[in-house]
């Protein structure tokens, strides 16, 4: 009996057996836990909830974290609300890193 062939493009071979990118844990348990260990690396997410409720706080610290744990990568932001800032960015990573002057 004849051992069956794969009709999978190399390209695709060399993805599937390609690990997942790292998560990013976001800190908060519970959305961790939903998303199996925090954000995947290289996926888009989307943050959604209602004014105040900690979506600019949270994705800032999220990109700080991302940008502090992979030196030289990026982080794209899309902004529908007109919120982001990257002062603001700066300093929650200058925290995060425990720089001196940042407030959190």
């Amino acid at each position: 009996m004849r051992a069956p062939t794969s009709t999978l493009s190399p390209q695709l071979l060399a993805l599937a057996s390609t690990p997942a990118p790292p998560h990013l844990p976001t800190g908060l348990p519970p959305i961790d836990a939903a998303l199996g260990g925090g954000l995947r690396a290289g996926v888009v997410a989307e943050v959604v909830g209602s004014a105040g409720a900690g979506k600019t706080q949270l994705c800032l610290s999220l990109a700080a974290a991302a940008l502090a744990a992979a030196p030289g990568a990026g982080v794209v932001w899309v902004d529908a609300e007109g919120a982001f800032s990257a002062a603001r960015l700066a300093e929650v990573a200058a925290a995060a890193a425990g720089g001196l002057g940042a407030r959190a």
